[in-house]
């Protein structure tokens, strides 16, 4: 009797580098994506950086400065256990919403918004948007079927979403609320929320926005 070979389903061995197995695809968008942001970062600067220190280039080597910050986390963050996550999203996502609360406080105001700490240089909207992802994943995760539970998934989903698109709109910082709502959504609507619930998601939203 003949036999057939079905298809393997084995995914490729990913290299490794850093002692770590890198998804190179992915690297290579990253990439991409960060020496973009950094063309776009210097020719967007290059005049106001001569006119406030003398030289194009000064705000962008800063940008690249914190680019090599950024990369050590990176590393850091993949040598990591991925179920450790789990365990620090309260934690991160608390951190964040001290920070929202922070920069509100004792924030640098710059370009008539009070939105980062050392004089533009850290924004906490950008940490809540990682620690929102973060901690919704796990909420959502362990929320089950009971996501279709008035009291267990959308009232609780709005109170969390509400107050960190707040307190970043009190800054305020339009895109980065933006964001977190829409990815919010998305990933509400991924869990299983049904189509009244992501109505009302909607509708919540666009009063937001109207306001």
């Amino acid at each position: 009797m003949a036999t057939v070979e079905l298809p393997t389903t084995d995914q490729p061995a990913r290299k490794k580098m850093f002692g770590l197995r890198i998804d190179t695809m992915l690297l290579v968008v990253a990439g991409a994506l960060v020496a973009f942001g950094l063309m776009m970062v210097y020719s967007t600067t290059f005049d106001w950086s001569y006119r406030e220190f003398q030289d194009p280039s000064v705000i962008f080597f800063k940008q690249v400065q914190w680019l090599g910050v950024g990369i050590v986390a990176m590393l850091v963050a993949a040598r990591m256990p991925y179920h450790w996550w789990r365990r620090l999203s309260v934690i991160g996502m608390g951190g964040a919403l001290l920070a929202l609360v922070g920069v509100l406080v004792i924030g640098s105001m710059t370009f008539n918004a009070q939105r980062s700490f050392f004089n533009g240089s850290v924004q906490p909207s950008e940490l809540a948007k990682l620690m929102t992802i973060l901690y919704l994943a796990v909420w959502l995760d362990s929320k089950s079927d009971r996501i279709h539970q008035l009291s267990y998934g959308l009232v609780p989903f709005g109170i969390i979403v509400g107050l960190v698109a707040g307190l970043i709109l009190l800054q305020p910082d339009l895109s980065a609320a933006g964001t977190v709502i829409i990815v919010a959504a998305l990933m509400f609507f991924i869990a299983g929320a049904d189509i009244v619930q992501m109505g009302l998601v909607g509708a919540a939203i666009s009063a937001t926005a109207y306001l």
